[in-house]
């Protein structure tokens, strides 16, 4: 008798320990599915902060430009060049980082899709 009460405390304990797992892979997979969608709303607020910068860059390139053509302009046309420059490079800059971000974004709604497929869960 006293062998099937270790062989029944035995499988008792290991079917718990089988229960329990799906529910801790479970919670690893929501907290993985959370992190994703917290990462896509960093990067959709990156997005608009660069959004906002490239348009202000633009506006600057533009008023440059402006200057560079008027022969009212009594500056250094060197330096304003060289501010041109500057702008120019900082669009192409932003520019990549766009495109970066952008990748980042359809990389964390991929993963989004995912998990909610994994966990059946509707897509938001």
């Amino acid at each position: 008798m006293l062998n099937l009460t270790k062989i029944s405390y035995k499988h008792s304990h290991k079917m718990r320990q089988t229960e329990i797992f799906p529910i801790l892979i479970d919670q690893e997979k929501i907290n993985d599915y959370l992190w994703f969608q917290e990462t896509l709303d960093e990067f959709k607020n990156k997005k608009k902060i660069f959004l906002r910068s490239r348009a202000s860059f633009k506006n600057s390139l533009k008023v440059f430009i402006n200057w560079s053509n008027s022969s009212d302009y009594k500056y250094s046309k060197s330096e304003l060049l060289e501010q041109i420059q500057k702008v120019e490079n900082a669009l192409k800059n932003n520019k990549e980082t766009l495109i970066s971000i952008d990748s980042s974004i359809a990389e964390c709604e991929d993963m989004i899709m995912r998990y909610s497929i994994f966990l059946g869960l509707k897509p938001s």
